[in-house]
Order: structure tokens, then C-alpha cells, then sequence
């Protein structure tokens, strides 16, 4: 008995000491509220996400069962407010799960997807809840609301009846095993594109089939090679390797075999055929139990566009305005291929190397030769500079916020007045563990609790091309656009000045928030910005 009770003693200090040593069991507090990405192993996610969603259904309960008469500020606004530590354990595993994964954690975010999603429907399906809010909807002096707080109900309501709360209890039973499964073959999807992209290796070993490939692509080709102890040069998949291959490769074999691969993944191994059939189908079940005719006029219905119609009517004006130009286009870089010898038709594999020959000759432009012009560190610098220009921001590198890759560094930002806006994270380039893609995102929105304002922690995230032994980055005339678009987006982080998380940042309506990117790309290339 009393060696009974000293093991079950032990065995509560190894597990009172495993839950204090866990970062994520608390939200951060330390410097800016940063995530401790030095503290964080995958072990702390489970228990931290269990807990957190533990302590959120409480929250959630407090509120659906308030005994008073609900109003915007206990209802709608304390909605709003709940479960906060369980979106700052998700938007660090989910974000890191895309930037620096590995096998396990892939494995454990098919897990923590069905809890997460399981959780959700706990609280979009909650019928007292929805009742709730379904009274201050309909009930509300609207007048009497600031502009964020009626569109924070307008948004709250909307999405509980475009997530089934108007369902019968059978349909939400059927509804919540569709989206159970719906985010796991979300998960395996991405992880199988990743697998097959880090599976195919081109290994060289003849330098005479290296033949139109210039220097930076040499090195970094033989780079990739040494990484992995090979001898050669090595080309993947990822982008600044495949997209310099096509462009500049003479050996058309090869280019062949780089084209079929990257479009062939994920069809025999690591395959997506059955989940993509599986999504389609789920998709389809989703919209029909919400009393929709397709998955298009559910997605639809909250666009501008409105139905599919009118999509479909967009896209077949486009296709008649564009195509002639597009046909000439291909034919002029057809008959200029012929002029040089080139027999035969020009197949997928021929188009980007052709056309990259038929813009240097006709219209003298060669990224080769911009490219010195253009180093990343450079390119970085100017839209800091441009964003000191326009709004007034200042970047300095903070070296003391920790980060989950060497690879990443840490900007703060501040206004003219030093106030201080922000936390950016800057992930530039390519590795295995990371998704392919360039895309922005946050660790944490920007808005106020209890009084307080809590400022965003940005993340800009691409896969650019990586500087070599000898040379500096060097970006393509594609990754500076590409560069500056997603700088846009964190601009809307960075300048968000709201009350409510739900509505800051790039959480806006879906056909606003390409706005401010899209006007960035323009400034990449303007002359008196150049």
C-alpha cells in the first residue's frame, strides 16, 4: 500500500513538472507576448490544446447559460473574447505545420485538426448559443451600435446559420462528421504535396547537361548536391530550382523529365486521387445539407459574384478577349523556336525555355542581367523604405525575439511617433520542411482585451531564391512582385486599428483582401520608386 502511494506520487510530480515546463499551457507574456519558439517541442501541443479547449467550453457555457437577457456586450462581444488561448496554440502549430514541419507533426496535426474542428462545431452548433445570439440579432437597436460592433454581430450571426445552426439534430450529427473529415483530408492533402515534392530529386552528374543553365543555378544545383553528400549537381522541385531549370535548361530531355514530375504528383505515390474525390464528394454533402444546389453557390454567396453564373459568364468574356492574343503569342514563340532549329511542336516543357530566348532577342529583357540589381536584402530595404515613405513605419531587427528557423529574423516595427505596431517574421526560402508557396499570416491579431491593445506578431513566409557560397540572393523580376504582394498583406497586419480580432488584419471580406497586395505590386516597379 504505501509503495503504492509513493509511485502514484511520483507519478504526479513527473506529471506536475511535464504541465509547468509546457510553454503553451499559458498564454505568453514575456517581451512583446511572442511565442517562446525556443521552449515549444511537439509534445506540449496535445496537453496544451486539451486544456485550452477545456477551460474555452467553459467560457462558452458561461455565456449560453447566462441567466441574464442577452445583449451585444454578454453575448456577441464575450463570444468574441472566448477561447483565446486555444487560437494562440492553434495559430502557432497550424502556421509552423506550413513553415517547418516534419513527419510527426504532420501525423499529430491530423489529430489536433479533428480536435480543433470538433470544438468549433461544439460551439457553431450550440443550440442555446445560437438562441443567444439569435435574439440580439433580431432584437438589436442598431443605431445604438459603434460600426465595428454591428458588423461584428452581422458577421457572428451569419456565420452561425452558414455553419448550421438552423440544422435539426440529425443533420448537425451528419454536418459535424463531414467537416470532422473535411479537415483531415485537408491535412493529408498538403502533406502528401509536400512529400512528393521532397521526394523527386534530378541528379546530374555530366556537366555537358548542364548546358544554358547560368552560374547561380550551377551553384545552387551543386549546393544541393553537397547537402546531401552526393556528387553532381542536384534539382528539385521547389521553386527557384524548378523555374530556373525550365528557363534555362537546353537539355530538352531533362526539361521533359522536370515538367512530368511536378505534374504528376501525388498521382500513383503519396497519392490525392481518392482524398480528391473524397473532398469533392464531402463538399457536396456539405452544400446540399445546407440547402445549397452546389459547394460554388454556398462559397458564392458571400462574394460579389454572388452565384456561379456569373462567374462562369466572367470567365467566357475573359476566355473571348484573351484567347486571340494568347494564340498569337504562342505562335510567335513557336515560328521564333523553328527559326533556330527547333522541329516539331512546342509541348509544356519547350514553353517557358522558348519564351525566355524570344524575350531576350526581341525585346533585349534578360532577368540575368537585372538580377545584380535586385539582391534580396536590397529588394527588402526598398519596401521598408517605401512603407517609412507612405505610412510612416520604421523596421528595426530585433534579435532578441526567438525564431523556429535560423533561417527566420525578426523585425519591430514602429510608427513615426514609436509607437510600437508589430512583430515581423520574415521566412525567405525553401527546405524540405517547408510548404511550397509564398503566403502571409499572423501569430496573433491585433486587437483589444479588457481595455488593452494587443498588437500583431506578422509572419511573411516565401520560398525565394537562396544565396549560394559565392553569391547573394538574387530575385527574379516574378519574386519581387511576388515579394511585394505579400508585403502588402502584412501591411493590413501591421496597420490593423481595431476592437475586435474577428475583423482586423486580412479578416475581411474575401474580394477586399487582395486590394492592398495587389496595389504593392504596382510600387515594385514603379520608375520614380526604381
Amino acid at each position: 500500500m504505501k509503495k503504492i502511494s509513493f509511485s502514484f506520487i511520483a507519478l504526479l510530480m513527473i506529471f506536475s513538472c511535464t504541465m509547468k515546463d509546457n510553454p503553451l499551457l499559458e498564454i505568453a507574456q514575456e517581451g512583446y507576448g511572442q511565442p517562446p519558439f525556443d521552449k515549444i517541442m511537439l509534445k506540449h501541443y496535445k496537453p496544451a490544446f486539451e486544456r485550452a479547449i477545456e477551460k474555452a467550453k467553459k467560457e462558452i457555457d458561461s455565456i449560453a447559460y447566462n441567466p441574464e437577457a442577452p445583449t451585444f456586450k454578454n453575448t456577441v462581444e464575450a463570444l468574441e473574447l472566448a477561447g483565446e488561448h486555444v487560437e494562440w496554440i492553434a495559430h502557432i502549430f497550424f502556421n509552423l505545420n506550413e513553415a517547418e514541419t516534419s513527419d510527426k507533426m504532420q501525423r499529430l496535426a491530423g489529430d489536433m485538426s479533428k480536435l480543433m474542428t470538433e470544438f468549433y462545431l461544439s460551439v457553431s452548433l450550440h443550440t442555446d448559443l445560437f438562441q443567444r445570439v439569435k435574439q440580439v440579432y433580431e432584437q438589436a437597436d442598431w443605431s445604438s451600435l459603434t460600426q465595428e460592433e454591428a458588423r461584428l454581430l452581422e458577421i457572428t450571426y451569419r456565420n452561425y446559420i452558414r455553419n448550421g445552426a438552423n440544422l435539426d439534430e440529425q443533420e448537425k450529427k451528419a454536418y459535424s462528421r463531414i467537416q470532422e473529415r473535411l479537415s483531415v483530408t485537408a491535412i493529408e492533402f498538403s502533406s502528401n504535396v509536400l512529400a512528393a515534392n521532397n521526394e523527386f530529386v534530378l541528379k546530374i552528374t555530366k556537366e555537358e547537361d548542364l548546358a544554358g543553365l547560368p552560374d547561380y543555378m550551377r551553384e545552387m544545383g551543386r549546393e544541393a548536391a553537397l547537402a546531401k553528400k552526393e556528387d553532381g549537381w542536384i534539382f528539385t522541385l521547389h521553386s527557384p530550382s524548378y523555374l530556373g531549370f525550365m528557363k534555362y535548361c537546353e537539355n530538352r530531355t531533362l526539361r521533359e523529365h522536370m515538367w512530368k514530375a511536378i505534374n504528376s504528383r501525388c498521382l500513383d505515390k503519396h497519392s490525392n486521387r481518392t482524398l480528391i474525390k473524397e473532398i469533392i464528394d464531402l463538399r457536396i454533402q456539405t452544400a446540399r445539407i445546407l440547402g445549397y444546389e452546389t459547394f460554388a453557390d454556398y462559397v458564392l454567396e458571400t462574394r460579389m459574384a454572388k452565384n456561379p453564373q456569373t462567374v462562369h459568364a466572367f470567365l467566357e468574356e475573359l476566355m473571348e478577349k484573351t484567347l486571340p492574343f494568347a494564340k498569337k503569342e504562342v505562335a510567335e514563340v513557336q515560328q521564333y523556336a523553328r527559326s533556330k532549329g527547333f522541329n516539331g511542336l512546342l509541348m509544356p516543357w519547350d514553353f517557358s525555355f522558348w519564351s525566355e530566348k524570344f524575350r531576350q532577342e526581341k525585346y533585349e529583357l534578360d532577368d540575368e542581367l537585372l538580377k545584380p540589381y535586385f539582391s534580396l536584402e536590397k529588394v527588402q530595404q526598398a519596401f521598408f523604405d517605401l512603407s517609412n515613405r507612405l505610412f510612416g513605419l520604421h523596421f528595426v531587427k530585433e534579435p532578441n525575439v526567438s525564431v523556429y528557423h535560423p533561417d527566420v529574423q525578426v523585425y519591430r516595427v514602429t510608427d513615426e511617433r514609436g509607437k510600437f505596431l508589430a512583430l515581423l517574421y520574415t521566412d525567405y526560402y525553401p527546405r524540405p520542411s517547408k510548404h511550397q508557396g509564398a503566403w502571409m499570416t499572423t501569430y496573433r491579431q491585433q486587437h483589444f482585451r479588457e481595455g488593452r491593445e494587443l498588437r500583431p506578431f506578422v509572419s511573411l513566409v516565401a520560398n525565394l531564391t537562396k544565396p549560394t557560397a559565392t553569391m547573394p540572393a538574387l530575385l527574379t523580376q516574378n519574386e519581387i512582385t511576388t515579394l511585394f504582394h505579400e508585403f502588402g498583406h502584412c501591411l493590413q497586419g501591421i496597420l490593423s486599428e481595431g476592437t475586435y480580432g474577428t475583423l482586423t488584419g486580412t479578416n475581411v471580406e474575401r474580394d477586399f483582401v487582395e486590394f492592398s497586395s495587389q496595389l504593392m505590386e504596382y510600387w515594385a516597379f514603379e520608375p520614380e520608386f526604381l
